[in-house]
């Protein structure tokens, strides 16, 4: 549920910075083209180590390949024994990773070999051999080895060409005596020394492989590892994505509901389903005059029990109970009773849970206020109709009772019964003709001499006019105007008119004395100043009369302002309606508020154009 209130203004989100908003489908690419550098870099890598590996696999081949000839030709002048021979291949044969040292025809036959079991073999086929093309440069290539009595072995195989053909024939010599390990050397009746021999240094691979292995089953971990890093941080930047999205969507629909819901013309109190207020709009604040901080997350019951014995004694909040608007009246606050246009509606959930409820509050105080001012105006309308003949046939009467309370007058005699009563007959014709003026003047449509008038200078003159009568009642007056005071297009005899009837009221409520106070003030149509004294569209000028009589019952101030309304013994009840009357011909209103017991006060609200003269005066009491 939202949260609302008046101090609250509903803003959208901010925008989140580019760097957050980037699309997940680029930190895809991003991430797949680093992959595949890294990929690149892995084959580089892996390539370089494999050159390195065979660079050093022919270097040291060839150093054992250049000291076995070496050997040989420091021994050209002496006799070798088979096994010093075979010494020599031995030796040759105990370097590390050294898995044989071998020598071959050029038929693949091995002459001599570091490795039992070697000699006499065929180490290549002659295709092979043909194959290798041996020369006096130093080749490899990679093997697999298969021995007679095990498994076969991966070997780096380094060969070349032997340079000397006395080494052959020293090997031939050796191998003729058939002794030692050497096999002989006879191949299809061929002499030895005629043949090109290739020395062979095979190296064994099998560590090599084994760490080549766990390396690449350590890279494979690797790389599996960053995948699923890759792709659970690929599955969170969607869901996060997903999620900034979704809060986004949240945050601009939460601000157009909270804003829709301050400006709605109904007070909005939602409830959740233990009752407790979660949404409480300007209107509902306005209504209930109660501040939105003070109701929410207390309950119904505790935050407005007024509302909250109304809503359970209607029985909105039933399941049968359907959705319409019930007119109630509702207290707040300091005993406030206020008519309503009440409603209920639940608020449930997709799967169908009770989440909690809404109430609307219409304020009927206002309409009841215009249906008043309707019926009013509908009295007035047949009054008019009425009065211009009423009228006619009243005061043609009236002049002949006049006109003989006037000769009974002159023929009595001064003290006697018959010329008071004559006075009283002309008095009460008076009187009589009186509300018969007001009664036309009341039906008579608005016919305004408008022109730029002094309000102060109204004041002085309608005080001037009830001087006498505050005098007798001991009556205090003082008027506080601003200044400078405005000068504003008005009739002013319809104004004085409007003055004086309030002044005599507020003098006639105090017969014992008291305090009349006038006020003038200025009210702006938007909040600040403009700082020059301007005027703008929409201002006021508001003043108050104020006396300190009985005030005025609060079901009596809707009534005042009807025709024939009075609470004085000889008051015609013509008086408040004709400066009402008065007052909205002026495109003004008036207002008032009173307490029993505290006075009252009426408000005159006059419009202030922006094209306007104001008058200069030193001092604002009087």
């Amino acid at each position: 549920m939202f949260r609302s209130s008046s101090s609250r203004n509903p803003t959208l989100p901010r925008r989140m910075p580019a760097w957050l908003v980037l699309s997940p489908w680029f930190v895809v690419a991003c991430a797949l083209l680093l992959a595949a550098v890294v990929l690149i870099l892995d084959f580089r890598d892996g390539r370089k180590e494999t050159e390195i590996t065979t660079r050093i696999y022919l270097e040291r081949g060839a150093s054992l390949i250049q000291a076995f000839e070496a050997t040989l030709q420091t021994g050209m002048g002496f006799r070798w024994t088979d096994e010093e021979l075979q010494g020599v291949l031995d030796g040759l044969g105990t370097g590390p990773d050294v898995y044989y040292v071998a020598v071959t025809n050029e038929q693949g036959h091995v002459l001599a070999a570091s490795r039992p079991g070697m000699s006499g073999t065929d180490l290549l086929s002659p295709e092979e051999m043909k194959s290798l093309r041996p020369v006096r440069k130093i080749k490899g290539d990679v093997r697999v080895f298969q021995p007679e009595d095990g498994e076969a072995v991966p070997v780096f195989q380094v060969y070349q060409l032997l340079s000397a053909r006395q080494y052959a024939e020293r090997l031939h010599g050796h191998m003729m005596m058939g002794r030692g390990r050497m096999a002989r050397g006879e191949d299809g009746g061929r002499p030895l020394n005629a043949q090109r021999l290739v020395a062979f240094v095979g190296y064994d691979m099998t560590s090599l492989f084994a760490a080549q292995r766990q390396d690449a089953r350590r890279a494979y971990v690797h790389w599996a590892v960053l995948a699923f890093l890759g792709l659970v941080g690929l599955l969170t930047l969607f869901l996060v994505k997903g999620y900034q999205r979704s809060r986004r969507l949240v945050q601009e629909t939460s601000a157009f509901s909270f804003a829709l819901i301050d400006t709605l013309p109904l007070g909005i109190v939602a409830t959740d389903e233990a009752l407790r207020v979660t949404t409480f709009n300007p209107e509902a604040e306005r209504i209930t005059g109660l501040a939105a901080r003070t109701v929410l997350g207390r309950t119904l019951a505790d935050a407005l029990p007024g509302l909250w014995g109304v809503v359970r004694e209607s029985g909105l909040l039933k399941e049968d109970t359907p959705a319409r608007e019930h007119e109630v009246r509702c207290v707040f606050g300091q005993e406030r009773r206020i008519p309503l246009a009440l409603n209920a509606v639940p608020v449930t959930t997709d799967e169908g849970r009770r989440a909690g409820w809404t109430l609307t509050l219409r304020d009927l105080g206002e309409i009841r206020r215009l249906q008043a001012e309707v019926r009013r105006q509908d009295r007035l309308a047949a009054l008019g109709s009425m009065a211009a003949g009423v009228a006619h046939e009243i005061r043609n009467p009236l002049g002949a009772i006049k006109g003989l309370a006037r000769f009974f007058r002159e023929v009595s005699p001064p003290d006697s019964e018959e010329a008071r009563v004559a006075d009283i007959m002309t008095q009460e014709v008076l009187r009589l003709d009186g509300v018969v003026g007001d009664l036309l003047e009341l039906a008579r449509p608005d016919r305004l001499n408008l022109t730029p008038t002094s309000l102060r200078d109204l004041v002085d003159k309608a005080r001037r006019l009830v001087q006498s009568d505050m005098d007798k009642h001991g009556v205090t007056f003082t008027c506080d105007m601003p200044v400078p005071c405005p000068v504003i297009s008005l009739d002013a005899d319809r104004m004085t008119q409007v003055l004086l009837n309030l002044f005599l009221n507020a003098v006639q409520a105090m017969p014992d004395g008291g305090l009349l106070s006038v006020r003038g003030r200025m009210v702006s149509a938007s909040p600040g100043d403009d700082g020059d004294g301007g005027v703008r569209n929409g201002d006021e000028f508001v003043l108050d009369i104020m006396d300190e009589g009985e005030g005025i019952a609060a079901d009596k101030l809707q009534e005042i302002f009807s025709p024939y309304y009075t609470t004085k013994p000889k008051g015609t009840g013509l008086g408040l309606s004709l400066v009402h009357k008065i007052m909205e011909a002026h495109d003004g209103c008036i207002e008032v508020k009173s307490e029993p017991g505290r006075g009252a006060m009426f408000s005159l609200r006059l419009p202030v154009p922006v094209e306007r003269t104001t008058e200069a005066r030193d001092g604002g009491q009087s």
